[in-house]
């Protein structure tokens, strides 16, 4: 539901990356999605790496991850009641 974009990177050593910390919300929640793992060297855990988007509006390589990003959820609910993580 949120976006991050250059203007919420850090630039370290001439590379931008984005800090999800930004968002102000529990990483363990949290995933990014991008196309480029460099711009996540310290949250590399919570990144899905998705092929980049050049602007087609027949593309729908997202709705690929439906079934992961539902299994995450049901997981963080899961872990969230006491019973640990789902499959």
């Amino acid at each position: 539901r949120l976006c991050l974009s250059q203007q919420d990177c850090l630039c370290a050593h001439g590379c931008y990356w984005k800090d999800l910390t930004r968002l102000g919300r529990d990483l363990a929640k949290t995933v990014a999605l991008d196309h480029i793992i460099q711009g996540f060297p310290t949250q590399a855990d919570n990144w899905i790496s998705v092929p980049r988007w050049w602007g087609d509006p027949r593309d729908e390589e997202l709705l690929h991850l439906t079934p992961l990003l539902g299994q995450l959820g049901q997981a963080v609910r899961t872990r969230e009641m006491g019973r640990g993580w789902v499959p």
